[in-house]
């Protein structure tokens, strides 16, 4: 059985005579279900017409069958002599003529007074039954030679008549038209029209057809397509009971409605003035309705005969999910509790976590417990301050569904639903939310304060009182404005504000915005600057111990390496840590290069623009397990200087741990400047580094003893003598050799303990003039695991010559081809040509760079030496034995080392020949540069107790008086030149509502960090009278803790809680999302509090606007409470007339349980007898009331 019928069965009394009428006899299939809005207009993909929505556009059309196929038109057809295809129209209408006749004939004399019929044009009909068959041409199918019907496309009430009087439409019952439409189709929309009886007993089209409407009455709504009312037409010669069966058909579609308890409401009102609006009715929008029926058995068969079509009757099923009925929410809500709209509910829902809404939760509910805007919200003031044409707003999205979601937690709105539950889901305030700012449209991890900041610039743009915003130029005033009078300095601030409130004036500023003075200095010219700005919440910083402190190594220019501590701001740079390490070695900044110490080596130089020094806060770039060194380089030009780096190597190496750069590193690195001319010189770059090996070692080479220097003179003139003989040189290049007599003999006093080397980086060296805008150098330093196999000695990249003459014993030349003569120790004793030379060393550092077998030392194409004619190699006796061809000039050793130091960046290496302990023997102690200020301090804070961090100590932080930096410098207009201008932020006026936001997010650069220090901050009390700097401002500044936003986790991740005062009973709660729990006040004050919301202890002037709109939505909300109230017991007195309890469910459960028959008796009697009383009571409120509201 279909749900409209078991619903008709339902209203229908069993026990009585049933009307004459048969409701279910009406011409339709009441067992089909009733189509849905899209299967209203059908047009046969012809001409669709409009599709507007008309007041007797029927909702409920004929169930129409399938169309006929163009081959069922065609029965019959054939071709003809010539080809064209004929269609035999005559036995094809006389068919469909004798069925659709038949049929109408048949329908047309069962219609009763009540059933339904169908608008449908005379003209096509007539011709249809009348026309000829012999007229029909058969050159074509018979739907094109009659055409499409054309039904109305859109009547109104006042030409419905018309068309009914004009005759230019005809009544089809349902069974006719769907024929019709089988074969032909039709344009426009199918009208629905019922049949009455005249006064003469003739059955006609009734002029006058019912608009109807049927909602839900729910204590709860829910998700659904259909938010309006079901409309469709009917009968006023229906019963109620057949109303009903159609109305339950519609909601059908979206409620099963078989298995649900329900009751049957009726209420007719003027189409001007219709009430019923919502497809979900809730129990507050269903009382304010008027003239509310009760529809049982005992009405079912009354019909609605003097209505007239200017009215709308709506058609209300109650549904009973909980066990309560909605008509009778109010009555419980009373008698449960003594919340009414006028007084809030509890105010302890939770909200529901939606994903990583933490943020918005914790941060609402501190926002939804301030009393002011909870009553402007939630009695729905904001809706008469709605700026819709506001560009800066978000057309109200933000206001509307922030003022639903406070009317949904204090059920203080018409429209607010049950809440049984302890939680709410703030769905559509977070859809809004992410579809206004895209930061929040996700379900990523948030920062409270900025969604709170926000969502106040939201509510302030989409409820700005300003629709029109003025151009208004900012306070003016001239450079000999005069500082010291306070009345103008007064008037400046009156003057700020009056222009801020010319443009923004909403009920955000009413609660949260207050005034800045900031006053700015110059330290050239004490320039007095003085700005006045608004704010909605107050940043605080927190005065932790943000330092960084380091000890750093130092190596001066000429002295032993040195120690220093220093302790920094964590903010400092780079250049500040600089600008101190030159202060205490006394030597010009520039003259400084640091480096980042790891493994030997040398891991960052901070004067490279990829090691972040520019920017990076100190702490960021230098962490506290990292070693810093730096070193004094000395006067440097980028144009003529370079700095090479200089690494320690020895044989055997002590360390445990595994090394990135190379196994057999130890010592620290160096960092040398070199003249860029003098890199040929070996004498220059071997006294250049020796003087820092003295520097930090004990070992000092340049000094010989006279004995040692002339036994190495006797040396060195015999090996140069035998080089002379060996070789064949002219004067110029024997001079050159003779000039190495001093470092030869240096050379020898140290080569015992050491050797140098050159290892080439890969890339070319940079020897051309720099940016002279650059002071400090760029330093090369080698990246990747360094293979010593690969290095040179120093003395072999001047040539074979210079080479042998550096060699331990003076060994004879072997007779051998001179290009391929290389002795035993692999070293270069002739030179190879320049292909042969470029060959061999790409192949050995393609096979051995990450190899530990050493390759030969052979030398780069530059090192290539062309020996010249007058070079003769000479054999055991003193004879020539061979002679180079060549006519080129023979290159000195300078210029061959110059060559290959200068092919490609590269570094020194000092090659110890003993192992790494034996080396460390060798190492100065370092000294110890004073830092008293620093010592000063550490022996005050081991005197002195840790002192908790008070509200008051970041207040007074804020407050303190600050210099500038350079990027943030403030331009003098009075020396019109940036300065680095003395800057202090004082309070000139403080909101009503005061939210604090403690600065625990330490963000530097791209770094951020959080601060978990415990804040003390007052819970009553909060006396900021002393910070306010406004002379007369005549208030008391005296706060009180209303709420604190939590944030627990780090940097990275956490979750955000709330702790609340209820300002309804006055309790704290903890809101954990859905979670809400009564807590101590005192539990408050903890690590994790994050943002503080204070409220001013006097509140706002009784006066203020503020106050008034709430106070009027007040008086109307306890006004329409009263209604409510009569109306209610209208209602209850109504059903209890019907013989219906009033009792919901679980006082039932109760009474059954515990009482007899007789004690439930008397408790329904007595609640009978109580609403009895009141049926004299004549109304106080009227139907002008619920308008007015």
């Amino acid at each position: 059985m279909h749900i409209g019928d078991k619903i008709a069965l339902h209203l229908s009394n069993e026990s009585e005579t049933t009307s004459n009428n048969n409701i279910t006899n009406d011409g339709i299939v009441l067992d089909d279900k009733i189509p849905n809005n899209s299967e209203l207009e059908i047009t046969n993909q012809l001409d669709e017409g409009d599709n507007k929505e008309t007041t007797y556009k029927s909702n409920t059309p004929p169930q129409l069958p399938p169309r006929y196929s163009e081959s069922n038109n065609t029965i019959n057809s054939s071709k003809n002599d010539i080809g064209e295809q004929t269609y035999d129209n005559k036995t094809l209408l006389e068919q469909q003529r004798l069925v659709i006749k038949s049929l109408y004939l048949d329908t047309m004399q069962q219609l009763q007074d009540g059933d339904s019929v169908y608008l449908f044009p005379t003209a096509w009909f007539k011709t249809f039954i009348h026309k000829p068959v012999e007229e029909l041409p058969d050159t074509m199918p018979l739907k094109e030679v009659l055409g499409v019907p054309e039904l109305p496309e859109e009547i109104d009430h006042t030409n419905y008549q018309n068309y009914i009087s004009s005759k230019i439409f005809m009544p089809l019952t349902s069974d006719v038209l769907s024929e019709v439409y089988k074969y032909y189709g039709f344009k426009g929309n199918i009208i629905e029209a019922f049949c009455t009886l005249d006064n003469t007993g003739t059955l006609i089209i009734d002029p006058i057809v019912l608009n109807l409407q049927t909602s839900l009455l729910v204590e709860n709504t829910w998700q659904t397509s259909q938010t309006e009312p079901i409309q469709f037409n009917g009968s006023r010669h229906s019963t109620l009971a057949r109303l009903f069966q159609l109305a339950a058909n519609y909601l059908e579609q979206h409620l099963s409605l078989e298995s649900v308890d329900k009751r049957f409401w009726l209420s007719v009102s003027d189409k001007k003035e219709n009430k019923v609006q919502s497809f979900l009715l809730l129990p507050q929008q269903f009382l304010t309705l008027n003239d509310v029926e009760y529809v049982d058995h005992s009405v079912a068969d009354k019909k609605l005969l003097n209505l007239s079509n200017d009215k709308i009757i709506s058609l209300i099923i109650e549904v009973n999910f909980t066990g309560s009925w909605p008509s009778l929410y109010h009555l419980y809500n009373n008698k449960e509790s003594s919340d009414s709209l006028s007084t809030p509910s509890a105010g302890t829902l939770g909200l529901n976590n939606l994903g990583n809404t933490c943020y918005m939760n914790s941060a609402l509910q501190c926002l939804v417990h301030i009393p002011e805007l909870a009553d402007y919200f939630s009695y729905g003031c904001y809706q008469d301050e709605l700026n819709l044409d506001n560009p800066l707003g978000y057309d109200g999205k933000i206001a509307k569904s922030f003022g639903e979601l406070v009317e949904e937690l204090y059920g203080r709105s018409l429209t607010s639903q049950s809440t049984n539950g302890k939680s709410i889901a703030p769905r559509n305030f977070k859809m809004n939310l992410g579809f206004c700012n895209q930061m929040f449209s996700g379900y990523f991890q948030q920062d409270s304060q900025e969604f709170l900041s926000f969502l106040l610039d939201g509510l302030h743009e989409d409820l700005n009182r300003i629709k029109k915003k003025p151009y208004v130029e900012n306070a003016q005033y001239g450079l000999d404005f005069d500082w010291n009078d306070k009345d103008k300095v007064d008037n400046l601030a009156k003057e700020t504000w009056e222009k801020y409130k010319l443009r923004n004036d909403s009920v955000i500023i009413d609660l949260f915005v207050g005034l800045f003075k900031s006053t700015l200095i110059c330290p050239d010219c004490n320039h007095l600057s003085i700005t006045f700005d608004p704010f909605n919440d107050l940043s605080l910083p927190i005065p932790v111990e943000s330092t960084w402190r380091k000890q750093i190594y130092v190596l001066p220019l000429n002295d032993t390496p040195h120690t220093l501590e220093l302790e920094l701001r964590d903010d400092s740079k780079y250049q500040d840590l600089k600008n101190e390490v030159s202060r205490y070695v006394e030597t010009d900044v520039d003259n400084l290069v640091g480096f980042e110490f790891y493994s030997s080596s040398i891991y960052k130089c901070f004067e490279n623009d990829n090691s972040g020094a520019n920017f990076l806060p100190i702490g960021d770039l230098i962490n506290t397990e990292d070693i810093t060194f730096f070193i004094e380089i000395g006067p440097f030009n980028p144009e003529t200087d370079i700095i090479i780096p200089v690494y320690n190597v020895c044989e055997t190496a002590s360390k445990k741990i595994s090394n990135m750069v190379n196994d057999r590193l130890c010592g620290y690195p160096l960092l040398i400047k070199f003249e860029k001319k003098k890199l040929g010189d070996f004498e220059y770059i071997i006294t250049t580094i020796g003087k820092f090996i003295s520097n930090y070692t004990n070992l000092d080479f340049i000094d010989v003893t006279e004995e040692f220097e002339n036994e190495e003179r006797s040396r060195f003139d015999k090996k140069l003598e035998k080089l002379t003989r060996e070789y064949d040189l002219n004067e110029d290049f024997i001079t050159e050799l003779q000039n190495y007599k001093k470092i030869w003999i240096l050379y020898r006093n140290i080569s015992k303990y050491l050797e140098f080397l050159f290892l080439e980086n890969r890339e070319p060296i940079d020897l051309e003039n720099n940016d002279p805008k650059i002071k400090t150098p760029r330093v090369q330093i080698p990246t990747g695991r360094l293979n010593l196999n690969n290095a040179f000695e120093l003395c072999n990249l001047s040539g074979s010559i210079f080479e042998k003459l550096f060699e331990e014993e003076i060994e004879e030349v072997k007779d051998s081809k001179f290009f391929n003569n290389i002795d035993n120790n692999n070293s270069l004793s002739s030179p190879p040509s320049s292909s042969e030379l470029s060959s061999i060393k790409e192949t050995e550092i393609a096979s051995h760079q990450d190899e530990d077998i050493p390759p030969k030392h052979t030398l780069s194409d530059v090192e290539m030496v062309k020996v010249p004619s007058n070079v003769s190699i000479m054999d055991e006796d003193g004879q020539k034995k061979g002679v180079f061809e060549e006519e080129e000039k023979l290159m000195v050793p300078s210029e061959i080392l110059y060559n290959n130091l200068t092919k490609k960046d590269g570094i020194f290496i000092i090659s110890w020949k003993i192992s790494q302990e034996e080396q460390e023997r060798f190492y100065k102690t370092p000294k110890t540069y004073k830092n008293d200020q620093l010592q000063e301090k550490k022996l005050k804070m081991a005197k002195t107790e840790k002192k908790n961090i008070t509200l008051n100590d970041c207040l007074n932080l804020f407050t303190k008086t600050e210099t500038l930096s350079l990027q943030n410098s403030w331009y003098c207009p009075n020396c019109k030149d940036h300065k680095q201008a003395e800057k202090q932020i004082q309070l000139w006026e403080l909101p009503e509502v005061l939210c604090i936001h403690l600065k625990r997010f330490k963000t530097q650069s791209s770094f951020s960090d959080k601060i978990n220090e415990l804040i003390e901050f007052p819970i009553e009390n909060f006396d900021l009278s002393s910070y306010v700097k406004k002379s007369d401002s005549g208030k008391e500044y005296i706060y009180d803790l209303i709420g604190v936003d939590n944030h627990y986790g780090g940097i990275g991740g956490g979750h955000y809680t709330a702790f609340a005062k209820n300002f309804n009973d006055s309790n704290w709660y903890y809101f954990n999302d859905s979670r809400v729990t009564k807590e101590n006040v005192e539990d408050s004050v903890n690590e994790a509090a994050y943002l503080l919301f204070y409220k001013r202890r006097n509140g706002l002037d009784s006066q203020s606007k503020l106050v008034q709109v709430v106070n009027e939505k007040k008086a109307e909300y306890e006004k329409l409470d009263k209604l409510l109230d009569e109306r209610q017991k209208h209602v209850a007195i109504m059903l209890k007339n019907h013989g219906v309890s009033i009792l919901d469910d679980s006082d039932e459960e109760t009474t059954s349980s515990g009482e007899d028959d007789a004690s439930e008796e008397q408790q329904e009697n007595g609640n009978a007898d109580m609403l009895e009383k009141d049926q004299s009571i004549e109304p106080k409120f009227t139907d002008k009331d619920i308008e007015d509201l």
